[in-house]
């Protein structure tokens, strides 16, 4: 019941809001439903992740450089080299959004477009982990 009048007093609340906080208020509605779901973020994450994956496949993802050992399962145009590479993407995006943890990746995207689509998938993937985090801490009260 806690978690409900919370959501209840945040929606009469964005109300009286100006324009931007609305907007916000609205998107941490959708995102996490004000920080009382934490399986909405998750859900939120595995569809970029799913989404992010078949624009790379479909868009491709090249191996730059010299590869060794388990990487050259990523060279050539068969369907499973694609997939892994695919995955690949995803997951860097995910993991290391907008390069923070360094810019060296083991597959990198063929096209602009496709580039782009990842740098929009580093910050919503580091939004949704973010509320992930918030609504596990609003959940269990930690801090």
């Amino acid at each position: 019941m806690v978690s409900r009048f919370h959501q209840l007093e945040q929606s009469v609340e964005r109300e009286n809001l100006g324009g931007i906080d609305r907007f916000l208020s609205f998107g941490y509605k959708l995102l996490s439903n004000y920080g009382s779901s934490s399986g909405k973020p998750l859900v939120w994450l595995l569809s970029l992740l799913l989404v992010t994956f078949f624009f790379a496949l479909f868009d491709g993802g090249s191996v730059p450089g010299e590869i060794t050992g388990w990487q050259t399962s990523l060279q050539g145009e068969q369907c499973q080299a694609r997939i892994e590479r695919a995955v690949s993407l995803a997951l860097q995006a995910t993991l290391n959004p907008l390069g923070i943890f360094g810019t060296k990746s083991v597959v990198v995207a063929q096209s602009g477009g496709l580039a782009c689509w990842l740098f929009v998938h580093g910050v919503f993937s580091a939004l949704f982990i973010a509320l992930l985090i918030l609504a596990v801490r609003r959940r269990f009260k930690v801090g």
